[in-house]
């Protein structure tokens, strides 16, 4: 089996922005455990509430937003080492910082631990376009909700869990619910490559741990994105 987990960078900060040290050990521990058993992972690492600490201190009348976006891949590459030096020897080191590093690291059998990538590309981009290039089996968004709603479940007590859904339907609800303040699950050039590959994707809470083993023991968890339905 082949997995390829894109933790979002705010499951891993606390409210006050300090890391959840116990969290990334438990996602190291994770990660160890499925090596052992013959399972490839790859992990990608959001930059969450930092990143936009960081971004909107340094929105000035002279930034661009190129050089915004480069703070937050500054950001998220930061987070990722914190997971990365919990890998070694296991992990590749450095962590790769572009394309070109990433080509070249998944050819070393070490399991890649990366940030963003490229400005104006979301982790979630870098992490779709991982699993098209290693044909994952599972394309994994650990998240702080337990998966798609039909409205954002933290506003809307009403909201329902959505069990499966295609990516066309998925686009729709993006565009059609308002989800201002919060942070978007996926952006349309994630969307276009799993669409495209066909990649199983599947949102679910990643302040449990436990729910990625429950998904690779074939328990259903979360939310189910095919690119059809």
């Amino acid at each position: 089996m082949r997995l390829v987990l894109k933790i979002g960078g705010h499951v891993l900060f606390r409210d006050n922005m300090s890391p959840n040290v116990e969290l990334l050990d438990s996602y190291a521990n994770l990660v160890r455990e499925l090596k052992e058993k013959s399972i490839d992972i790859h992990v990608v690492v959001g930059g969450g509430t930092p990143a936009r600490a960081y971004i909107e201190a340094a929105k000035t009348p002279s930034a661009t937003q190129a050089e915004l976006d480069h703070i937050g891949i500054l950001v998220s590459q930061l987070n990722a080492y914190l997971l990365a030096i919990r890998l070694k020897p296991i992990a590749h080191l450095p962590i790769p910082t572009s394309f070109r590093e990433l080509s070249q690291a998944l050819n070393t059998g070490k399991v890649i631990v990366c940030g963003g990538l490229v400005p104006g590309q979301s982790t979630m981009a870098v992490a779709a376009l991982i699993a098209e290039l290693v044909k994952a089996d599972y394309l994994i968004n650990a998240t702080d909700v337990d998966g798609v709603y039909t409205d954002d479940p933290k506003r809307n007590p009403n909201a329902r869990l959505i069990e499966v859904i295609s990516v066309d339907k998925l686009r729709q609800l993006l565009r059609t619910k308002s989800y201002a303040g919060t942070y978007p699950l996926f952006d349309e050039v994630s969307l276009g490559i799993i669409e495209r590959s066909r990649i199983k994707t599947v949102v679910l809470n990643g302040m449990e741990v436990d729910n990625i083993k429950k998904l690779v023991l074939g328990e259903h968890v979360g939310t189910l994105i095919l690119a059809e339905t």
